[in-house]
């Protein structure tokens, strides 16, 4: 696994030294050459997602928040696979919403449907503590929409965690590579920036804790702030607007298919990114 990760960085650090990168209708990155004359002095802007790129949830802290014991029972009693748990965690917010869909046509890196709920916490539109107190009072009220106690205990804690700053932000770890390679973007004389869809409380203390500053980026847009959440072309283009980047300029690194796609009708480059691996992520290490 740990090979395969470099591979991916290797070659986007490849691709940052000698030129344009681009991507195919299959998502496989291929390196388009250039004249050598547009090589040497053109500088690129990098724009890097943070969840699965830079940031990732860790799996050891969030078991703890929710709690061994209670883990444990809850596979003992329902016999459902842990990777499950936040399927079930969205069905239940899907049930206080009532609906399947979100506005946004946001999906979680497998693809699975964001409930509205989680779109209006990214957007900014409700705060961690509002859609905190919905879930808690839906789940007093509806407890048949578990199998058990011990269900409904996991989902409340699920909630806890996410819809906590404080602890969201513990859960969350640096992906070291990913710094890496923003550094390796700098030092080449790039420009980096941020385009994530990230709730605004946590992203205060997600960058207290990391130390993700305009020092080392060149802009920052995250939907909790700008109200637009990817792969809404509407959000790749505020952020060139924004910082006056030409799209032929930029390259979008970004671990779901539907924001690289958005990306490159907005007529930048992208490259995928598989690396996440964390609790809430919900998407394998390939």
């Amino acid at each position: 696994m740990q090979t395969k990760k470099r591979i991916v960085y290797c070659a986007v650090l490849i691709t940052i030294s000698i030129g344009i990168l681009s991507i195919n209708n299959h998502s496989n990155a291929t390196l388009a050459m250039p004249h050598k004359t547009s090589i040497a002095h053109t500088p690129y802007a990098y724009i890097f997602d943070m969840g699965g790129v830079l940031i990732d949830t860790s799996t050891r802290k969030t078991a703890y928040h929710l709690g061994l014991n209670t883990l444990f029972s809850y596979w003992m009693t329902t016999r459902k696979p842990m990777s499950e748990l936040l399927l079930s965690f969205y069905e239940t917010l899907h049930k206080i919403n009532g609906s399947r869909n979100n506005i946004h046509n946001v999906r979680d890196p497998k693809g699975n449907v964001l409930p509205q709920l989680m779109c209006d916490w990214l957007s900014g539109t409700r705060s961690s503590h509002e859609i905190r107190s919905t879930i808690n009072h839906a789940i007093t009220l509806h407890p048949e929409w578990f199998e058990n106690k011990t269900e409904e205990t996991i989902i409340h804690r699920i909630a806890t965690t996410i819809f906590t700053p404080r602890f969201f932000a513990a859960v969350c770890e640096i992906i070291y590579d990913g710094f890496a390679l923003v550094r390796e973007c700098k030092m080449r004389n790039n420009q980096v920036y941020i385009l994530s869809n990230w709730d605004p409380e946590s992203f205060f203390l997600i960058t207290q804790k990391f130390g993700i500053t305009t020092d080392i980026f060149d802009g920052i847009a995250i939907s909790g702030a700008t109200g637009l959440l990817k792969p809404s072309i509407d959000a790749y283009q505020q952020l060139m607007h924004r910082y006056q980047l030409d799209p032929s300029q930029c390259v979008v690194i970004d671990d779901q298919q539907e924001n690289i796609e958005a990306a490159q009708q907005c007529g930048m480059h992208a490259i995928r990114c598989y690396r996440t691996q964390g609790w809430f992520s919900s998407y394998p290490d390939l």
